[in-house]
């Protein structure tokens, strides 16, 4: 959903018969579907909306391996990357400062920090977490990621990693 309540975002998790994994933009006004978007060809992870609710974020699934960020506005793709790794969850800015995007986002082993550049190209510093993939317990894998308060300030802000066993 978006911030302003206004729209209802879902994805396809796999494909369809035309190697299309559609996104849908409902219309929460009279529930009618505002617009189809045909980018994703294997399946969504997860899309998360902007908090200024000007960019849409959606990631491929485990197969595709992709990340892809979106102008909410006329729903267009601005960028997009191919990845090594899939991507389990993403955390988007919590501001709404609509001039610049940052997200994080994790996998089973790398932490992400992404950003939109002055460009609208979208730029990433990937970290290995291998300490904290060695320290995990058998078959305990990472499912969240919360990026709080606010990534611009980065003597306030902390990146919050959540398990399947609950042990953080």
């Amino acid at each position: 959903m978006t911030p302003d309540g206004k729209y209802l975002i879902s994805g396809a998790g796999i494909a369809n018969k035309d190697e299309i994994a559609p996104i849908c933009v409902w219309d929460t006004s009279n529930w009618t579907l505002k617009k189809k978007l045909n980018f994703h060809y294997k399946g969504i992870q997860t899309i998360k909306i902007s908090n200024c609710g000007k960019y849409m974020i959606s990631v491929g699934n485990k197969e595709e391996r992709s990340v892809c960020v979106w102008n909410f506005s006329n729903l267009t793709v601005l960028d997009s990357k191919s990845l090594k790794f899939p991507i389990i969850d993403i955390s988007p800015e919590k501001t709404s400062n609509e001039a610049n995007l940052y997200f994080c986002s994790i996998s089973f082993d790398v932490l992400s920090f992404w950003r939109m550049g002055p460009d609208q190209r979208l730029e990433g510093i990937h970290s290995r977490i291998d300490d904290l993939t060695i320290e995990r317990e058998d078959g305990e894998v990472f499912v969240s990621i919360e990026m709080t308060p606010y990534f611009e300030n980065l003597r306030n802000s902390f990146v919050l990693v959540g398990t399947n066993t609950g042990k953080n």
